[in-house]
Protein backbone atom coordinates (compact mmCIF):
# COMPACT_ATOMS: atom_id res chain seq x y z
CA UNK A 1 0.00 0.00 0.00
CA UNK A 2 1.45 3.23 -1.31
CA UNK A 3 0.52 6.59 1.47
CA UNK A 4 1.46 9.45 0.23
CA UNK A 5 -0.61 11.94 2.42
CA UNK A 6 -4.23 13.43 2.80
CA UNK A 7 -6.20 13.94 -0.22
CA UNK A 8 -8.16 17.29 -0.35
CA UNK A 9 -11.60 17.87 -1.29
CA UNK A 10 -12.39 18.87 -4.81
CA UNK A 11 -10.20 15.51 -5.89
CA UNK A 12 -11.11 13.21 -8.37
CA UNK A 13 -10.94 9.84 -7.28
CA UNK A 14 -12.14 6.26 -8.46
CA UNK A 15 -12.81 3.89 -5.72
CA UNK A 16 -13.60 0.11 -5.80
CA UNK A 17 -15.95 -1.33 -3.15
CA UNK A 18 -17.49 -4.75 -2.27
CA UNK A 19 -20.70 -4.94 -1.48
CA UNK A 20 -22.03 -8.31 0.36
CA UNK A 21 -24.68 -9.93 2.26
CA UNK A 22 -24.52 -9.97 5.99
CA UNK A 23 -26.40 -12.37 8.33
CA UNK A 24 -28.52 -9.50 9.72
CA UNK A 25 -31.81 -10.47 7.63
CA UNK A 26 -32.10 -7.13 5.32
CA UNK A 27 -28.79 -5.93 5.93
CA UNK A 28 -25.50 -5.09 3.52
CA UNK A 29 -22.27 -4.61 3.70
CA UNK A 30 -19.77 -2.72 2.13
CA UNK A 31 -16.29 -2.40 2.12
CA UNK A 32 -13.91 0.16 0.41
CA UNK A 33 -11.41 -2.11 -1.16
CA UNK A 34 -9.12 0.62 -3.25
CA UNK A 35 -8.98 4.38 -3.73
CA UNK A 36 -6.98 5.44 -6.73
CA UNK A 37 -6.39 9.56 -7.43
CA UNK A 38 -6.34 10.62 -10.36
CA UNK A 39 -6.25 14.63 -9.95
CA UNK A 40 -5.15 15.90 -6.47
CA UNK A 41 -6.00 18.68 -4.86
CA UNK A 42 -4.03 19.40 -1.59
CA UNK A 43 -5.92 20.01 1.74
CA UNK A 44 -4.96 23.84 3.10
CA UNK A 45 -2.69 22.93 5.74
CA UNK A 46 -3.24 23.98 9.27
CA UNK A 47 -1.33 27.81 8.52
CA UNK A 48 -3.98 28.37 6.34
CA UNK A 49 -6.46 28.04 8.35
CA UNK A 50 -10.02 29.98 6.99
CA UNK A 51 -11.90 29.87 10.92
CA UNK A 52 -11.98 33.40 11.75
CA UNK A 53 -11.20 34.01 15.73
CA UNK A 54 -14.01 34.87 17.67
CA UNK A 55 -13.36 37.26 20.36
CA UNK A 56 -14.46 36.38 24.06
CA UNK A 57 -18.01 37.34 25.13
CA UNK A 58 -19.00 40.42 26.31
CA UNK A 59 -20.33 40.17 30.01
CA UNK A 60 -23.82 42.47 29.87
CA UNK A 61 -24.66 44.44 32.84
CA UNK A 62 -28.05 43.15 34.47
CA UNK A 63 -30.27 46.12 35.71
CA UNK A 64 -32.88 45.08 38.26
CA UNK A 65 -36.66 45.70 36.95
CA UNK A 66 -35.66 45.89 33.01
CA UNK A 67 -37.82 43.71 31.10
CA UNK A 68 -36.67 44.07 27.42
CA UNK A 69 -33.80 41.77 26.20
CA UNK A 70 -31.33 43.05 24.43
CA UNK A 71 -30.73 41.26 20.98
Amino acid sequence: MDVDGLIGNGSTVAVTLSVYDTSRKSIVGTRLDRVKVLEHVKPPSDDDDEVATMPPPQKLKVVQGEEEVPF
